[in-house]
């Protein structure tokens, strides 16, 4: 049995930051890993779009087909590194993971090899400050989740970047749990003066009516009745949370690793205690508390923390 993460995310959200900052964490541990398997050894971006005459995008499409069609060079591969853990780095573009099923194919390959694998996406945590953005990549997320059939554990990256480009409305624990996805709504063209302020924005009172009602402009009510109806769906579903890291925080590492662990078996395998690993679990979710508190008041800016002295 073997165990490791597809590490999926967009362009710029830490992937190869995030890939870094544990193979330095397994060698602190001891956990076999090494960075020993690359895709250009078999086919490269430029060579597709050069012989088929292809863009970026339809390069990469064919490159994942291409490797599934090449299985056996990726397990020769695998299996000259034995027992080592294994992180599987993909590139970012959403369209190999939403709207193709050459990975999920691939990861099923791997699969019936014994190979155990958690579907881990980083989110740049920026997207917080920008309720659309948020939204979107929360939909995302979830589309992914769903389409590659593995055990996902999301991540906000970039965590002491959070308030970098914008303030955010909510605390961070709002974010990582997302207990009502609509909330985040009420950050939607908040300061737009289009709005009809004779309808009330009280958030704990905004229901799909109301804020719709709130944009005079026809188009914008379809617009805002369209976020509300994707926010119903990832609400519905009930899937979507967010783990924090922050990569100067080993706390924040360790559970992280901790999480992944759990979800695609790697801690019952490597635990030779069961209750004793449910003790050490009970112990960190306390300690996972703390440190999302800590970030909180660390990274995360309202605009309210603010007043007018601060824009001097």
């Amino acid at each position: 049995m073997r165990y490791g993460q597809v590490v999926l995310g967009p362009p710029g959200s830490g992937k190869s930051t995030y890939c870094c900052t544990l193979q330095n964490y397994f060698q602190l541990t001891n956990r076999k890993y090494t960075c020993d398997i690359n895709i250009t050894d078999l086919i490269t971006l430029d060579d597709a779009m050069t012989t088929y005459s292809l863009g970026p995008n339809g390069g990469l499409l064919f490159c994942m087909e291409f490797l599934l069609k090449n299985m056996k060079w990726l397990f020769d591969a695998i299996d000259a590194v034995p027992d080592a853990y294994l992180l599987f780095d993909f590139p970012g573009q959403v369209e190999l993971f939403t709207a193709n099923d050459n990975i999920r194919k691939i990861i099923q390959e791997m699969d019936k090899r014994g190979i155990r694998l958690c579907n881990v996406n980083l989110v740049d945590s920026f997207y917080c400050s920008n309720p659309e953005v948020f939204i979107s990549a929360g939909l995302t997320s979830l589309v992914t989740m769903i389409n590659l059939e593995l055990p996902s554990v999301n991540i906000l990256s970039k965590i002491d970047l959070i308030s970098k480009y914008g303030d955010v409305e909510y605390d961070l624990d709002y974010y990582t749990e997302l207990p009502d996805m609509t909330r985040m709504l009420y950050g939607v063209d908040r300061k737009n003066r289009n709005l009809d302020k004779s309808v009330p924005d009280d958030e704990d009172a905004c229901d799909e009516e109301v804020f719709v009602k709130q944009a005079k402009d026809p188009f914008q009510q379809r617009y805002r009745k369209l976020y509300w109806m994707l926010c119903d769906i990832i609400d519905d579903y009930g899937l979507l949370s967010y783990l924090p890291l922050d990569i100067q925080s080993p706390t924040s590492v360790q559970k992280i690793v901790d999480t992944i662990d759990k979800a695609n078996g790697y801690s019952i395998f490597d635990s030779v205690n069961q209750n004793e690993m449910m003790s050490v679990y009970a112990k960190e979710d306390t300690k996972y508390a703390d440190m999302v508190d800590e970030m909180n008041e660390k990274y995360v800016h309202h605009e309210d923390d603010f007043d007018d002295n601060d824009l001097v």
